[in-house]
C-alpha cells in the first residue's frame, strides 16, 4: 500500500475514495486511467493524478519496492505532450503495465505506435 496522499490533488478523502475503489498503490492508480473512482471529488484532475501515479510507480520499480508488478510487463513512455493508446494516457514518465492487464490487441497497438517507447520487463 502506497501513501496516495503524495499524488497531486489527493488528500485524505481522495485517498479513501481510491482505496474504496481497490486502488491502494501507485501502480494500480496508473493502470486505471479510464476508470475514475466514484466518490472522488469532481475538482480532482484525474488525468493529472494518473500521470503522477505513473511517475511514482516507476520510481518504486526502479527502487525495487513491492509496488512493482509481478510477472512480465511493458514499460511505456510517451511524448512530452502525451499520447492516448489502449485506453490509457502515456507521457514522459514511464508507466509499467503487467501483460495480464492488457488484451492482445492493446499490446499490439502499444508496440506498433511510433510515438511510444515500449520496453519489456520480466
Amino acid at each position: 500500500m502506497d501513501d496516495l496522499t503524495r499524488l497531486k490533488g489527493i488528500g485524505k478523502a481522495g485517498a479513501k475514495a481510491l482505496a474504496d475503489a481497490g486502488l491502494t498503490t501507485f501502480a494500480a492508480v496508473a493502470a486505471s486511467y479510464g476508470s475514475r473512482p466514484e466518490g472522488l471529488a469532481a475538482s480532482v484532475d484525474w488525468a493529472e493524478v494518473v500521470t503522477d501515479a505513473a511517475g511514482l510507480s516507476a520510481a518504486n520499480v526502479l527502487a525495487g519496492q513491492p509496488d512493482a508488478p509481478a510477472g512480465p510487463a511493458l514499460i511505456i513512455t510517451g511524448p512530452k505532450r502525451g499520447r492516448w493508446r489502449a485506453g490509457r494516457h502515456f507521457g514522459p514518465q514511464a508507466v509499467t503495465i503487467r501483460l495480464t492487464d492488457l488484451t492482445g490487441d492493446e499490446i499490439a497497438a502499444l508496440r506498433a505506435d511510433p510515438a511510444l517507447t515500449v520496453e519489456e520487463a520480466v
